[in-house]
């Protein structure tokens, strides 16, 4: 089997959107920013997870890739801890991609 087992860090690209802002802004800067859920695990209070809330400006990148990400941010480096799939719209939403998918094909 010549399959290459890829590392977190060749699968993920980096930074997202979100990192950048918080490694360049801070965290409080940029969830108020954004209106975002912000918590810290109990046991373990480098992890943090974001999301967005119902004031969120959804055409943000930044704000797409917070649906219940965790990062972790020790030493500040905001490294992805769990990333779930972004934000997506359903058809007819504001934001959807609808614009650009030929649904006749």
């Amino acid at each position: 089997n010549n399959r290459k087992v890829l590392s977190m860090s060749e699968q993920m690209p980096e930074p997202l959107t979100i990192q950048g802002e918080i490694r360049e802004k801070g965290l409080h800067k940029v969830v108020v920013k954004y209106s975002l859920i912000m918590k810290q695990h109990s046991k373990h209070p480098n992890l943090c997870l974001l999301k967005y809330s119902s004031k969120s400006p959804l055409g943000a990148k930044a704000v797409q890739e917070c649906r219940v990400i965790i990062l972790d941010k020790d030493d500040d480096d905001w490294n992805i801890a769990c990333l779930p799939y972004y934000k997506f719209f359903n058809h007819g939403e504001i934001y959807s991609q609808d614009s650009v998918m030929d649904w006749i094909q």
